[in-house]
């Protein structure tokens, strides 16, 4: 199972050893990112800039602006009502996770619970602002046809073995984003235990695709943040431009035993680390 899916009482079982705690980070809205980059999107660079340089900007809340033409100070703040509704924010952000990569509207409304009505409308809003999605998959059906390869930003290869079918089509789009996010966040594994300031006593315990935990003695655990922090950041270079993808920290706390677990961590600043 996809380590991303653990729920809360399975996240309980991983527990530090005596003295240490779990420090981690996960890449913000990587694919995202990277898929903006890819696909050339004027408009999510800007978003996504804005957002890394000023850590209160909200990309979901600017795409469901654009999406159903509402002011961005008019978006909630949050993914549901307090009668647990979804909000236009919600629906936003879900189109951004999967309309990405060729999800059709039949499918978007069984994953987000939205009704066929509700998601055939947020299906044509999302590609009617952003139509720069369909021409993007048009030049890597071109580029997969044309050298049956495709390569992501490590130099990653993908290699066609299948006919160029719909379920075909879903692959080459999804394989460059999500093979350069897992690649980058990988090559940050072995920056951190490879760099001389990594303490001796910490290492990386878990890779959860687009996120690093590390197990780090409880008096040094600043040390290790900031060492993650810093290669995590490291930019990318997509079609020539400079990406670099905010890392958000998180720190366990103990729970009434005394004890780390996975399930405890918490979010915290960039200036927790400073």
């Amino acid at each position: 199972m996809n380590l991303q899916n653990q729920p809360p009482r399975a996240r309980a079982l991983f527990i530090a050893d005596p003295g240490y705690c779990f420090v981690y980070f996960d890449l913000s809205q990587a694919e995202a990112r990277v898929v903006g980059w890819l696909a050339n999107i004027a408009k999510w660079k800007e978003q996504f800039e804005k957002a890394r340089q000023d850590g209160l900007y909200d990309c979901h809340r600017a795409l469901a602006s654009e999406m159903f033409g509402v002011p961005y100070d008019k978006v909630p703040k949050d993914d549901f009502t307090p009668d647990h509704k979804p909000t236009i924010r919600f629906i936003a952000k879900r189109c951004r996770h999967g309309l990405n990569y060729r999800m059709g509207p039949d499918r978007l409304s069984d994953v987000t619970g939205l009704s066929r009505q509700e998601a055939y409308a947020a299906y044509s809003a999302y590609h009617r602002t952003t139509p720069e999605l369909r021409e993007w998959w048009a030049k890597l059906e071109g580029e997969m046809r044309t050298n049956r390869a495709l390569y992501n930003a490590y130099g990653r290869r993908l290699v066609l073995l299948e006919r160029m079918g719909d379920e075909a089509l879903e692959s080459i789009v999804a394989f460059k984003p999500q093979s350069t996010v897992g690649d980058k966040v990988c090559r940050t594994l072995y920056q951190c235990e490879n760099d001389v300031r990594w303490p001796k006593d910490a290492r990386i315990a878990l890779n959860v695709h687009d996120a690093l935990i590390a197990l780090a003695p409880v008096n040094n655990w600043k040390r290790v943040a900031q060492i993650m922090l810093h290669h995590a950041e490291e930019p990318l270079i997509i079609n020539g431009e400079q990406l670099i993808i905010p890392a958000d920290l998180g720190l366990s706390q103990a729970d009434a035993d005394g004890k780390h677990r996975w399930s405890t961590i918490k979010k915290i600043s960039r200036s927790a680390v400073a």
